[in-house]
């Protein structure tokens, strides 16, 4: 078929020298004649509001083909279903690329189908999704069930050959309509292809318009500026359906604003957060910041799971669940999480996770049957990838529970992907299965090196009922320290950051636990002289305003109920640090989760001990700005018995502008309206208050209606929330 035959259609003309190369050589082996026809680089929109990119569609005697066409060059592989390729220099991992381009191929399938409609008789015929790997040079390694619908060039030996095998193969089966192949030019123009959009914006954003992930409802961009060169975003669009109507625009509309507004006001290194929200003609958008080179966990595993060894798989797990627990700890509940939500800053030396994809989230309140339970959000499985159902806990499809164990769940499940390399399982129903037949996941049924203390922590994090599991990513943590502590000696140049129980750190302080770590701070139990006292190390050296902050706060303070500034800010090795005094064995929040709602004389004297306190910074012009169980400590005395102590300042010096500092629940729905645009001693009421209702009752006031409470009025939300409060 010559360039110039009208049976060649080139819709956009491509901007690549190996692609044009691609489609010369498929368009060279096409007779130019009836059935033969070709559209190359178009795109239409689906029914879902997937604007779909086509490499070349192809009409012949044996069928309708739409190809997907990939120039690699190097040696390709595949880790489980995960691709590999590895170049000269570089190495790329990616999905498999031909379930995507079947789903094209079925959307293309319905399109048509519904414009013949109008034209009797004529039926489509199924399309044919296949991937052309062009490039002769390439080695394909790949194992036999990663081959199917794959093809190379027509004098390649490594596999099926584009035009021999496929375009020109003698007819074998029922071949298309010959009516439907006079239609179908007509056909394609009714469905609306289009050429190819180079570049769109959002924003300040422009945005590629090929997405780099997809889910059922939205899509992956990579994002720059003009202005800034160096400028990376990554933009997430919601997409409207093509023939949606106003009410369905409306509910993507909410779906993108949940996302958005789940994690506003949480800050911290392993959460990867909406920054803004757009509106855009293909949907809402959402820019999310992220390294450019940042990788979905089970790709970055495919890429350098030979450079991982078992303690920095194990690193990885704590990562992840202190993000996760800092996330609880606000009463954010992410509930699907998986290595899809996961992305991977940094090579295989120092890799940073970061927990993302919060459509499904929900922000909760706490409960006296189930910890810290929460709402979640309607219809929210409908924005999961469908490839992340090994990974979540069985009753996330129910949709009624939404506790702090749905993660612990999630957790466990790429904890058992991190050590023993592989997905739990090869689809939702092969997990449930294994579940009831095993109780849990055992990372020792597929590696015989797993440690059984590993073995046991993956299986009770993952029990299938979940008061058999952990309760609390607190408790999953605990067990991780008592398997990772290190048996070999403390190097000398070891970053306090890294230290583990036993380790002396510069100033002479033993470590006897690591309490947790924030978005500013790591905080050790530590024992110097014969006393002990918490060191919190900062994160790195933006972290330390936040430090200072505190300690200014704290500086001068003392009160029976307040944590003692033992040391200011001061060099630890390569870091800082303060040093505050040991506040107590466990939290208020883990008395609570563990004891249940405090006795009629517990909450007397725990209350008006949480009221002198308050009313003690109040007269010295000090706002703590977190008030919360998490943040009260119980101090054990002799004969003096239980009290509270209040810690963490480390929100103090937020500007009082700053009126989503603070924990959402104990957070004054009321402020930064026109009437109390800043921070205020009434807003420390409020989390004071909050904290005395979930000490009496375990849950946190739900708030009545479908609006903020400060959109309806004070008095109407009081009631609401007084309705809703359980007996």
């Amino acid at each position: 078929m010559e360039a110039g035959s009208s049976r060649w259609n080139e819709i956009t003309p491509s901007p690549h020298p190996h692609e044009r190369a691609a489609l010369e050589h498929v368009r060279d082996l096409l007779p130019d004649r009836h059935p033969y026809q070709a559209w190359s680089n178009f795109t239409f929109t689906s029914d879902q509001g997937h604007v779909r990119e086509v490499d070349l569609l192809v009409a012949a005697p044996t069928g309708l083909y739409l190809i997907e066409i990939k120039n690699f060059r190097g040696r390709l592989t595949n880790h489980n279903a995960t691709w590999v390729l590895q170049g000269d220099h570089s190495r790329r991992t990616f999905d498999n690329p031909l379930p995507l381009a079947d789903q094209k191929a079925k959307e293309l399938k319905g399109l048509l189908t519904r414009a013949a409609a109008r034209d009797r008789g004529i039926r489509p015929p199924f399309i044919r999704a296949v991937i052309f790997l062009a490039e002769p040079g390439m080695t394909c390694a790949l194992d036999t069930d990663q081959r199917h619908g794959l093809f190379g060039p027509q004098d390649g030996r490594q596999l099926d050959r584009i035009g021999d095998e496929l375009l020109l193969a003698p007819v074998t089966h029922t071949p298309p309509q010959p009516e439907f192949l006079r239609a179908l030019p007509r056909l394609l123009e009714r469905v609306g292809i289009h050429r190819t959009r180079r570049s769109v914006t959002v924003g300040p954003w422009r945005i590629e318009p090929r997405p780099y992930d997809q889910g059922p409802t939205w899509q992956d961009h990579d994002a720059g500026r003009e202005d800034v060169d160096t400028a990376y975003r990554r933009i997430r669009i919601y997409l409207y359906e093509r023939e949606s109507d106003p009410d369905a625009r409306e509910s993507i509309r909410r779906a993108a604003q949940r996302e958005f507004s789940a994690a506003q006001g949480i800050q911290h290194p392993g959460l990867l957060v909406p920054q803004d929200l757009h509106d855009h003609e293909m949907g809402p958008a959402l820019v999310i910041e992220q390294e450019r080179d940042a990788q979905r966990l089970d790709h970055f595993l495919a890429q350098h799971r030979g450079a991982l060894d078992l303690p920095a798989r194990l690193g990885m797990v704590r990562q992840l669940a202190e993000a996760v627990g800092y996330a609880h700890e606000r009463r954010l509940v992410h509930r699907a999480l998986s290595p899809r939500a996961v992305v991977v800053e940094g090579g295989p030396d120092d890799p940073r996770l970061r927990v993302g994809e919060w459509q499904a989230a929900s922000r909760g309140v706490s409960s006296s049957t189930t910890r810290h339970r929460v709402v979640p959000t309607s219809h929210a499985g409908q924005h999961v990838e469908a490839a992340a159902g090994p990974y979540l806990a069985p009753e996330f499809t129910a949709e009624a529970d939404g506790t702090v164990a749905i993660d612990v769940f999630g957790l466990g499940a790429i904890a058992y992907l991190l050590v023993t390399g592989r997905s739990p399982a090869e689809g939702r129903a092969q997990l449930m299965d294994r579940l009831a037949t095993d109780g849990g996941l055992h990372p020792s049924a597929v590696s015989d090196t797993v440690p059984p203390e590993i073995d046991a922590l993956v299986a009770l994090a993952t029990a299938p009922v979940v008061n058999d599991r952990y309760g609390d990513v607190e408790e999953f943590l605990n067990d991780l320290d008592e398997i990772d502590r290190r048996p070999e000696p403390v190097p000398d140049d070891l970053d306090p950051w890294d230290a583990t129980e036993n380790a002396e750190l510069p100033d002479g302080s033993v470590v006897l636990r690591v309490l947790g770590t924030g978005a500013t701070a790591r905080a050790f139990h530590v024992r110097r002289d014969g006393l002990d006292s918490v060191l919190k190390v900062s994160r790195n050296a933006a972290a330390e305003e936040r430090l200072d902050d505190e300690a200014t706060a704290l500086e001068g303070l003392r009160h029976d109920h307040l944590v003692v500034l033992k040391r200011g800010v001061f060099p630890l090795g390569p870091r800082h640090a303060i040093e505050i005094d040991h506040a107590g064995e466990r939290t208020l929040a883990q008395l609570l989760r563990q004891d249940g709602a405090l006795l009629a004389d517990q909450l007397q004297r725990f209350g008006n001990q949480l009221l002198e306190v308050l009313d003690y910074l109040q007269r010295h012009d000090t706002f703590h700005r977190d008030i919360k169980p998490d943040n009260l400590a119980v101090r054990t005395h002799p004969k003096r018995g239980s009290s509270l102590v209040l810690f963490d300042f480390s929100l103090a010096g937020a500007p009082s502008s700053d009126v989503l500092a603070g924990t959402h629940g104990y957070r004054d729905p009321f402020l930064g309206t026109d009437r109390r645009p800043t921070y205020d001693a009434a807003a420390e009421r409020y989390a004071a208050a909050m904290t005395l209702h979930e000490m009496a009752s375990l849950e946190l006031p739900v708030w009545g209606g479908r609006h903020r409470p400060a959109v309806r009025g004070a008095g109407e939300a009081v009631r609401g929330a007084v309705r809703q409060c359980p007996a």
